[in-house]
């Protein structure tokens, strides 16, 4: 039995250099890799969208040509006994708040004083957080995966059409903040509402239209109008 000999690596550059003509082989294998590694990054990195103004007629005639589409199911478990039959010692919350992982190391831990109570509130196992009850009136989520604490409230959420994308609300204790995440390596990041500018743009946005996978419609009020007077409305659209 003839056993085939593996080429070399320098007889597989030697390959592309005969195959492409080329006097500068290396060169032209650096730049493939070059090439493959840019679009291996562009799908791990978030994308930001472009976000400008429109009309209101725009507007219409976009809402009235938007795709129909379900919204996923919301799985929110309110039951603390069902939750824990999911997810046994990874979370605790009686006299302390307790995540671990699936090691048993704690991630975090919140012993509940007399005036500084947080109990279990729901489970959203699609976003694998765990919702908090405290005293202090405001959102509190908590990572399973990492027990840190995240922003965004899984009831609010309003997906896209390939749910890579949602628009999402987050109440910190005085107002309620809008943004735009992305699911990025399954985790959801924020990829608009976090700048200023773009947080008063989203601020009094009730509901957003998506078009289709990556592009979006929403009117929103100026933040600091005068209730009593007439609202006023700015239209606009969105692209990644």
């Amino acid at each position: 039995m003839i056993r085939k000999q593996r080429l070399p690596f320098v007889n597989f550059i030697e390959r592309i250099k005969l195959k492409n003509n080329s006097k500068h082989p290396l060169v032209l294998f650096a730049w493939f890799g070059l090439t493959f590694s840019s679009a291996t990054l562009a799908l791990e990195e978030p994308l930001h969208p472009k976000v400008q103004k429109i009309t209101e007629q725009q507007f219409l005639q976009f809402t009235q040509e938007a795709l129909v589409y379900p919204q996923p199911a919301l799985e929110m478990i309110t039951s603390y006994q069902e939750a824990k039959e999911r997810l046994g010692e990874r979370f605790t919350a009686n006299d302390k708040v307790e995540i671990r992982n699936d090691q048993g190391k704690v991630m975090f831990q919140h012993i509940n004083h007399q005036n500084d109570d947080c109990g279990f509130k729901a489970y959203f196992p699609a976003d694998n957080v765990i919702g908090l009850e405290c005293i202090v009136d405001a959102d509190y989520f908590l990572s399973l995966k990492t027990g840190e604490s995240v922003e965004g409230n899984p009831e609010s959420a309003i997906y896209s059409p390939d749910r890579q994308f949602r628009l999402i609300t987050h109440y910190n204790g005085q107002e309620i903040g809008r943004f735009i995440q992305q699911k990025v390596n399954d985790t959801w990041v924020f990829v608009y509402g976090n700048d200023p500018d773009e947080y008063q743009i989203l601020f009094s946005v009730q509901n957003i239209t998506w078009l289709n996978n990556k592009k979006f419609v929403f009117k929103s009020q100026d933040m600091w109008s005068d209730p009593s007077d007439q609202p006023e409305y700015q239209y606009y659209l969105g692209a990644f």
